[in-house]
């Protein structure tokens, strides 16, 4: 990471971790986006990688996640 050079006028952002009272929102509420977001939480995806998931590269069995595709957002519209 020493080698990166981050570009100037690049916005300066800091993430924390969430807190174990956020983590319980998402875990003890329910609502439409509650299973995406888990998996986010407990398997350290990202959201473009969530959302483009399909049952195909989910084995139950061998409790695994195929993560070989992602999305993202260009001029307001999904690309995967």
């Amino acid at each position: 990471a020493n080698a990166v050079k981050i570009p100037s006028g690049a916005p300066a952002e800091t993430r924390r971790a969430l807190t174990e009272e956020e983590r319980s929102w998402i875990i003890d509420t329910p609502h439409t986006a509650q299973r995406p977001a888990m998996l986010c939480l407990f398997a350290g995806l990202r959201r473009g990688e969530v959302i483009p998931l399909t049952w195909d590269d989910i084995d139950l069995q061998a409790r695994t996640i195929d993560v070989n595709k992602s999305v993202e957002m260009i001029h307001g519209k999904p690309v995967v």
